[in-house]
């Protein structure tokens, strides 16, 4: 899971229907999201968390079992930890969850530790290495052809970039939803 925490996520969040304002921001959507994730997952599923902003910054060093206590302390971790400030650094969110999958090896029949990414964000790259949609939509496909990852991408409130989530879920074998 890869969750976007940067300032524009404290801005309130639109109802996806209708769209008006909600009674909450978009880091408590996107939170919710997460959370509602963590708790469908199974005792054989594992699973990491990475948060950025101006920064990356991984829940564990390691993939994790998804066992009740391991789904309550991240859930912990994404509603105490997980704090919304400063810009969109979607590119280094992106190789981080990818390096997690072992991007980099050189091994094609590697199996990857990761089959699923989930990418949560309200916004367009505004900071870090790259922030042109299209390259980033270029570096993560050559990144994929070695992982094998599907990509799924929710976009949270009305301003985000909708056409680039929709290509990088897409162009991964993932789905887009906005919420």
């Amino acid at each position: 899971f890869i969750i976007d925490r940067s300032g524009s996520m404290n801005e309130p969040a639109t109802d996806s229907l209708t769209g008006a304002n909600s009674q909450k921001n978009k880091m408590d959507v996107a939170k919710a999201e997460l959370i509602t994730s963590l708790a469908a997952l199974t005792d054989d599923d594992s699973f990491n968390i990475v948060s950025y902003s101006n920064d990356i910054e991984r829940w564990s060093k390691a993939m994790q079992k998804a066992t009740s206590e391991t789904r309550k302390k991240a859930g912990s971790y994404v509603e105490k930890e997980v704090v919304a400030l400063g810009g969109t650094n979607i590119f280094d969110a992106l190789r981080e969850g990818f390096l997690i999958a072992g991007v980099g090896a050189t091994e094609k029949n590697l199996a990857s530790p990761v089959d699923t990414i989930f990418f949560l964000t309200d916004g367009h790259p505004t900071v870090g290495e790259v922030t042109d949609p299209e390259e980033i939509l270029g570096r993560v496909r050559d990144w994929d052809r070695l992982a094998k990852v599907v990509l799924h991408a929710v976009g949270v409130g009305k301003d985000h970039d909708g056409v680039f989530l929709r290509r990088l879920a897409e162009g991964n074998g993932g789905q887009y939803v906005a919420r």
